[in-house]
C-alpha cells in the first residue's frame, strides 16, 4: 500500500533538492536525508508501528516505494 502520492528517483530528487533550498535555504539533497533513515525507522517503530510498517513507509518517504531498497540505508 503506498501512503504518499510522490514520484520516485531522480524527479523525487530534483523535487526535494528545490523544496528543500525554498523552505530551509540550503539542501543536503535526497542522499542527504536518505542518511537519517535508521533514525526514522526507530522514531516509527517508537509510535507503535511494526518493523515492516515502519520500513514501508519511511521506504515512500524517501521516494523508494520499494523495502528492501531501504534496507541498504539501514546496515
Amino acid at each position: 500500500m503506498q501512503r504518499y502520492d510522490i514520484g520516485g528517483g531522480h524527479k523525487w530528487s530534483c523535487s526535494f533538492s528545490k523544496a528543500s533550498s525554498r523552505t530551509l535555504f540550503f539542501s543536503n539533497g535526497g542522499h542527504g536525508l536518505r542518511r537519517n533513515a535508521q533514525e526514522r525507522i526507530a522514531e516509527l517503530k517508537s509510535l507503535g508501528l511494526s518493523r515492516q510498517v515502519a520500513l514501508e513507509t519511511e521506504s515512500q518517504e524517501l521516494g523508494h516505494f520499494r523495502a528492501e531498497i531501504t534496507e541498504v540505508y539501514l546496515r
